[in-house]
C-alpha cells in the first residue's frame, strides 16, 4: 500500500470525497462550543476547568495579537505557513480593529478523514482482518501551537493486528515544514495504546518535540489495522484530532471506543461521522 506525504489539499476536494472528510475552520469551531451552555458543553466531554476557558476566551482579542505579530514576518515565510498571496496582502493590512468576521478568511481550516480501506474473513485464520486509515491536514498554521492529540478508536472484540505489515502496525506519519526554507521532514511516531480500543498520539505543533527547530506540524497520516476472531459483519472506526490553546496536552478519556472523547482540548476535530463497513460473510 503506498501513501503520500500529508493529504494533498486539492485532492481532498475533489478525489476522496467517498472517504468521510470534512474542513473545519478553527474560529469556526471555538465560536460554535461558546454558544453552548454547560450542559452542553459536560455531553461533549469537556470538564468544568475546560468549560471556564471556553467560557472566558476572547477569541476575536487572542486571534488578533497573533495575526498582527504574523503580519511583520517576511513573505517567503508566510508562504511555507500556507497563506495564499491574497490572504498575505489581507494581513499586512491588518490594523487591530476588524472585527472576528472581517479576519476569519486569514484563520486555519483543519482537513481530517477516515475511512475503512479493507474489511474481509480470512477462512484459514477463522479471523476478520480490517484496514482503517485515518489523516488530518491544516491548510494554514493555526493561530494557538502547543501540544495536540490524535485518537482513534473501534468497536466490537476487534485487536490490533499484530499479523499486519510492521512498518505500519500502530505508528501514523508526521510532516513537518521548515519556515524559512523548502525542506519538509517526515517522522513516525507510535499510537499508544489505551484501554477499551482506543489509541492516541501527542505532538508539538511547533515540532519541540522532535527537534525541529523552526518546523511546524502541518499534517499527518495512518493506517490502523484491527483484528478478530470470527466473522464480524459490522466495524465501525472513528478518528479525531484534539486542539488546545494553553499549552495542556489533550488525552483521550472515557468513553473509549468509537466514542472516545479528549480531555485538555478546547477543539476536538473529527469527521462529518463514523466510518462503518457492513459485510455478510
Amino acid at each position: 500500500m503506498t501513501f503520500c506525504t500529508g493529504i494533498n489539499i486539492k485532492l481532498v476536494k475533489e478525489e476522496m470525497k467517498d472517504k468521510n472528510i470534512k474542513p473545519i475552520n478553527e474560529i469556526d469551531m471555538i465560536k460554535s462550543l461558546k454558544k453552548l451552555n454547560k450542559e452542553e458543553l459536560t455531553k461533549k466531554g469537556f470538564d468544568n476547568q475546560e468549560i471556564f476557558k471556553i467560557d472566558s476566551m476572547d477569541i476575536e482579542t487572542e486571534f488578533k495579537k497573533v495575526l498582527l505579530k504574523r503580519k511583520k514576518l517576511p513573505t517567503e515565510q508566510l508562504k511555507r505557513m500556507g497563506y495564499s498571496e491574497i490572504q498575505i496582502t489581507k494581513l499586512r493590512n491588518i490594523k487591530g480593529n476588524e472585527t472576528l468576521d472581517e479576519i476569519r478568511s486569514l484563520s486555519a481550516d483543519m482537513y481530517c478523514y477516515n475511512y475503512i480501506n479493507t474489511h474481509r474473513y480470512d477462512s484459514d485464520t477463522n479471523r476478520t482482518k480490517v484496514e482503517a486509515e485515518f489523516g488530518w491536514e491544516w491548510n494554514v498554521v493555526p493561530a494557538f501551537q502547543f501540544t495536540d492529540s490524535i485518537g482513534v478508536g473501534w468497536n466490537g472484540d476487534f485487536q490490533i493486528d499484530p499479523d499486519y505489515y510492521q512498518y505500519w502496525l500502530n505508528y501514523h506519519i508526521k510532516t513537518y515544514y521548515d519556515k524559512y526554507s523548502s525542506k519538509t521532514v517526515t517522522r513516525r511516531s507510535s499510537m499508544s495504546e489505551k484501554k477499551m480500543n482506543t489509541c492516541q498520539d501527542s505532538f508539538d505543533l511547533t515540532g519541540y518535540d522532535e527537534g525541529l527547530q523552526n518546523y511546524f506540524c502541518k499534517s499527518g497520516y495512518g493506517v490502523m489495522a484491527l483484528t478478530e476472531v470470527g466473522k464480524a459483519s459490522n466495524v465501525k472506526f472513528s478518528f479525531k484530532y484534539g486542539h488546545n490553546h494553553v499549552g495542556v496536552a489533550p488525552s483521550v478519556t472515557y468513553p473509549y471506543g468509537v466514542g472516545f472523547t479528549f480531555k485538555g482540548a478546547e477543539q476536538i476535530y473529527s469527521p462529518p461521522s463514523v466510518a462503518n463497513s457492513q459485510k455478510n460473510f
